[in-house]
């Protein structure tokens, strides 16, 4: 299905915001992700369904001094 993630029209095989992160290969990363505007909690990551055209907006926390 085509998502919108970060500004950039995809396609993706992944159902949940889960599936998601780990197909981009973010699952290891501290993550504030927005689904069409609307903050997801790390919690909802397996319960989150996405759907054709969804946007995802995904900021991946950088540690350092």
């Amino acid at each position: 299905m085509k998502l919108l993630v970060n500004g950039k029209s995809r396609d993706f095989n992944a159902k949940t915001v889960e599936e998601l992160i780990i197909d981009l290969k973010l699952n290891n990363r501290m993550l504030y992700i927005q689904l069409n505007g609307k903050p997801i909690k790390k919690e909802e990551y397996k319960t989150a369904m996405l759907k054709e055209n969804d946007c995802i907006d995904i900021i991946s926390a950088v540690g350092g001094g």
